[in-house]
């Protein structure tokens, strides 16, 4: 079950990377800055994530702002499906998206226009920006994301624009990629994984990272508790953030799949282990104020 703690602030401003509008009189931001999808070579290290041979895509419900209850999203590990009114038919997202975008979106939009940021690399962590627009069924959609990428594993989190600007509705989600391990981590002791969390914040729309550590407290217990929190909140331009709690789960391992999950959907945390040796682990949560999804490495 979810519990909100207080955040402990960082005093470490790390290498600038800005959210929109937040460059405090700095030079251009390369999260500010898009461009064409197609070729760029953000996009490009994503695909040789997704190209590798096993690769999933986990995703989460779909939530709005101030209210917990969410849209069941159907996946199918590698395809997921939703419906979000007043769109008529299924919205679907898939590794194989038609129109390369970061959210992931399969489904065709009539007039797309995808765009993409540089990346950034901080904290050992990759991040980039995207943005897709089109219409589906004369809707106006809008599908802004803000992904971080590690060794064999993707996590973003996903803002979804829903009609003509004067009458916009919002909906959040988000998702992490790799090649699931396939098992629960085995061995003896207690095994910790560190990482990067993003995140949306529901209320205004503001992106922010934070840092991420996953711990399993008894690796020879095949139904073990998977401690999870993620704290030390930050903008996207590296500035500490006071307004946003520190964000702890305790979940379950299946004990068998190596796939963990919380005891209250509406809280959700959900996640699997990736790798051979269990050496990466990604996930995504929801809270009543943030939507995010994390990666993290064995330590």
């Amino acid at each position: 079950m979810i519990r909100l703690m207080a955040i402990v602030l960082s005093i470490n401003l790390l290498v600038a990377c800005g959210n929109g509008g937040d460059s405090s009189g700095a030079e251009a931001n390369p999260l500010t800055v898009f461009m064409p999808t197609a070729g760029s070579s953000s996009h490009q290290a994503i695909q040789e994530i997704t190209n590798i041979d096993g690769a999933a895509l986990l995703f989460g419900d779909i939530y709005e702002a101030g209210n917990l209850n969410s849209t069941h999203m159907s996946c199918r590990i590698a395809s997921c499906a939703v419906n979000f009114s007043p769109v008529a038919d299924p919205v679907t997202f898939d590794l194989a998206n038609n129109f390369p975008n970061l959210s992931f979106l399969s489904t065709p939009l009539v007039n797309a226009n995808s765009r993409i940021t540089n990346s950034v690399n901080v904290d050992g962590a990759t991040f980039a920006r995207g943005i897709l627009t089109g219409t589906i069924e004369d809707t106006p959609l809008e599908f802004q994301t803000f992904t971080g990428w590690l060794d064999g594993n993707i996590f973003g989190a996903v803002q979804i624009s829903i009609g003509e600007a004067d009458n916009q509705r919002y909906r959040f989600t988000s998702y992490t990629v790799g090649v699931p391990a396939g098992s629960d981590p085995g061995g003896t002791g207690s095994a910790t994984w560190e990482g990067i969390a993003v995140a949306s914040i529901k209320a205004n729309r503001n992106f922010i990272r934070g840092d991420a550590t996953i711990t399993v407290g008894n690796l020879a217990d095949g139904d073990a508790d998977v401690d999870l929190l993620f704290d030390n909140w930050r903008t996207i331009n590296n500035q500490t953030i006071s307004d946003v709690a520190a964000v702890s789960y305790d979940a379950r391992l299946d004990g068998k799949f190596g796939y963990f999950e919380s005891s209250i959907r509406d809280e959700q945390v959900e996640g699997w282990f990736y790798g051979a040796n269990h050496e990466g682990v990604g996930g995504f949560f929801n809270t009543v104020d943030i939507t995010g999804a994390f990666g993290g490495i064995r330590r």
